[in-house]
């Protein structure tokens, strides 16, 4: 997967201020609370679907 230059340029701009210690845990920081947002029903479907990513990347 890629990201854009302006994505990333913003990311490591938000790193470089102190928002986090890497873009990593800034991204990580980003997708817990979006996750902490989803409907139950979002939040099924988004533990099947990242489940499934999950295996496949463990074979």
């Amino acid at each position: 997967m890629r990201i854009s230059v302006t994505t990333r340029n913003a990311l490591n701009s938000l790193v470089t201020l102190g928002e986090a210690e890497t873009v990593n845990a800034l991204l990580e920081e980003f997708i817990t609370q979006k996750l902490e947002s989803l409907r139950p029903d979002q939040q099924r479907t988004y533990d099947i679907i990242n489940g499934v990513a999950t295996k496949r990347d463990n074979v």
